[in-house]
This record gives structure tokens, C-alpha cells and sequence, in this order.
């Protein structure tokens, strides 16, 4: 459902990239979609010091 959610912000604003980050119980990084983005460029993503 979320993806869903996330592609139609995507195609409403017009975006190239989307990205939802799902935090699990301990606030820790439970999930992450990343449309429109390479799985390398996604990883990319997620190893930046700020991300």
C-alpha cells in the first residue's frame, strides 16, 4: 500500500525518485522504498553520511 502511496506522490508532483524510509520498533531502519532509483544508486543512497 505504501508504494502505492509513494508512486502516486511520485506522479502527482512529477518526481523521478521517491524514497520512504519505515522505521521498525527500536526507531532503527525497518524498510526502505526507493522508486525510481537504481538498486546500486538506492545503496548508494543509504551509505551517505547525511541520507
Amino acid at each position: 500500500m505504501l508504494q502505492r502511496v509513494l508512486d502516486s506522490a511520485r506522479t502527482l508532483t512529477a518526481a523521478r525518485y521517491g524514497v520512504m524510509t519505515l522505521l521498525d520498533d527500536g526507531s532503527g531502519v525497518g524498510h526502505r522504498l526507493t522508486p525510481g532509483f537504481t538498486s546500486a544508486d538506492a545503496e548508494q543512497l543509504w551509505l551517505t553520511p547525511d541520507r
